[in-house]
């Protein structure tokens, strides 16, 4: 297995536990906020503004966690903001943002990787049983979840509605890019900003 390109020096731990004796206040939360902005565009930018060399390391973990042809760095990268966004919006403080989004990123993965093995041993009846019914959800359920999703979608400005279905049909984040106009890092944060959206969404019509 390759190693990788710059071997990193933060801990392969779960990321510090919050000092809760010591909240963030308004302008300390607005420096964290910055720092973490200022991070992401250095990261999805790539080259050499990404000096912490994070995406390659998430790279590096996907390849040993044989995920590198599920899952793509950005998205795990993506997924670790909106971690650091919740974690500062509760008032606490993230002491090292670079070691603490590898941390977190190599996390997920791990989450990732426990989902996928739990996946591979739940047992198959439906497969074992030849002729077996396949289960299905109540059609009144997919309909108000097919009802949701088109009032959901709708809710999203025009623009939006545009990324994400150029996305669904497999566009990279480079080719909206070229087509729409704009940076591939701009494009990555506002996919992740309405992914986000529609999960918050989701969470209020399951409850």
């Amino acid at each position: 297995m390759t190693s990788p390109p710059l071997n990193p020096s933060s801990p392969m731990h779960d990321p510090q536990p919050s000092d809760n004796s010591m909240l963030l206040s308004s302008s300390q939360f607005e420096h964290q906020r910055q720092e973490l902005n200022r991070l992401v565009a250095e990261v999805l930018n790539g080259g050499q503004d990404d000096i912490h060399q994070i995406l390659p390391f998430i790279a590096w973990k996907l390849q040993s966690f044989r995920l590198r042809h599920q899952y793509d760095p950005c998205d795990i990268f993506l997924d670790a903001y909106d971690r650091a966004m919740m974690t500062i919006e509760r008032g606490e403080p993230i002491r090292n943002i670079p070691a603490w989004f590898k941390s977190t990123t190599f996390n997920i993965i791990r989450e990732y990787d426990r989902k996928a093995k739990k996946l591979k041993t739940e047992p198959l009846e439906y497969q074992q049983i030849p002729n077996a019914p396949e289960p299905c959800i109540a059609d009144e359920i997919l309909e108000a979840r097919l009802a949701w999703l088109l009032t959901a979608l709708g809710q999203l400005k025009t623009t939006d509605q545009e990324i994400l279905h150029l996305r669904m049909q497999g566009m990279t984040y480079e080719e909206i890019a070229l087509k729409r106009g704009g940076t591939v890092a701009a494009l990555r944060q506002q996919v992740s900003r309405l992914l986000k959206q529609l999960r918050q969404s989701a969470r209020h019509f399951e409850e």
